[in-house]
C-alpha cells in the first residue's frame, strides 16, 4: 500500500535530498497519474544543474566564492531568485491558495506555481546544488527557507519572489498572527515534520472539499507518521 512504499522513517534536517524524495514518492504513491518519483527527481537535478551552467557556477564555485568573499550571500540568492521567479515564472498561487495540486511537486514544475512548502523546497534544492547552507523552517501559518553561516542569517520567502526577510521580520509574523514567541518555529523543520505538514494540510483540504476517500488516506499517513 501507499503507506508501506512511503516508509515513514526519516529524521534529522530537511535536506533538499530527504525532503524531495519523500514529496516524489509522495505525489507517486498517491496519484497513478503523476510521473514517477525518479522522473520528478530528475526534473528538479535538472533545474537545479542548469541553474549552475547558466551562471557559471559549480558545485563548489558558490561556496569558493563566498569563502574567498567575492560576493555576499545575499547576492547569490538574488542569483537564485532571478533565475526561480523571473526565468522560469515560479510563483506562488495567491489565488488559489488551497489548490490540492500545490502540495504535489509534479504539478508544480507543470503549471511553475505552488504553496510556500513545495516552492521553499525548490529553492532548497537550487541552493544545495551550490552547497549553500539553506534549510526549510516551518513558521505558523507559513513556511519560509534560512540562510545561516557564521556571519550571516537570512530568511527567504520563496512564495513571495524569494523576499528576503531578518529574524526581526519572522518574530513580526508571529506577533502579527498572535503565536508564542517560541523558539522552535525558527528551526530547521525535519523531513517527518515536513511531511505531516502536508498531509495535515491536505487532509483539511479534502474535508472541506467533501472529497472523503483522499480525506481518509492522508489521515491515515498522519496515524503512520505518529507513531
Amino acid at each position: 500500500c501507499a503507506c508501506r512504499r512511503l516508509g515513514f522513517r526519516w529524521a534529522g534536517g530537511c535536506s533538499s535530498g530527504s525532503c524531495l524524495l519523500i514529496l516524489a514518492l509522495f505525489g507517486s504513491a498517491c496519484f497513478l497519474h503523476l510521473a514517477p518519483s525518479k522522473l520528478v527527481l530528475a526534473r528538479l537535478l535538472s533545474l537545479a544543474r542548469l541553474f549552475g551552467l547558466a551562471r557559471g557556477l559549480g558545485f563548489t564555485s558558490a561556496f569558493s566564492g563566498l569563502a574567498c568573499g567575492l560576493q555576499l550571500p545575499s547576492q547569490i540568492l538574488d542569483q537564485i531568485n532571478e533565475y526561480l521567479f523571473k526565468e522560469l515564472a515560479i510563483t506562488g498561487n495567491q489565488k488559489n491558495y488551497y489548490d490540492p495540486d500545490n502540495s504535489f511537486l509534479n504539478r508544480v514544475l507543470d503549471r511553475r506555481t505552488g504553496n510556500p512548502i513545495t516552492l521553499c523546497l525548490l529553492y532548497i534544492v537550487v541552493a544545495r546544488r551550490l552547497r549553500l547552507p539553506v534549510v526549510g523552517v516551518g513558521l505558523p501559518g507559513h513556511f519560509v527557507c534560512r540562510y545561516q553561516s557564521s556571519s550571516d542569517e537570512i530568511y527567504i520567502d520563496a512564495f513571495y519572489h524569494g523576499r528576503q526577510l531578518t529574524r526581526a521580520d519572522c518574530i513580526q509574523h508571529l506577533v502579527r498572527g498572535h503565536y508564542d514567541l517560541n523558539d522552535d518555529y525558527l528551526t530547521p523543520v525535519s523531513a517527518r515534520r515536513l511531511f505531516q505538514r502536508i498531509c495535515r494540510n491536505l487532509h483539511q483540504i479534502f474535508l472541506q472539499l467533501e472529497m472523503s476517500e483522499p480525506a481518509t488516506r492522508f489521515q491515515r499517513y498522519l496515524v503512520a507518521l505518529g507513531k
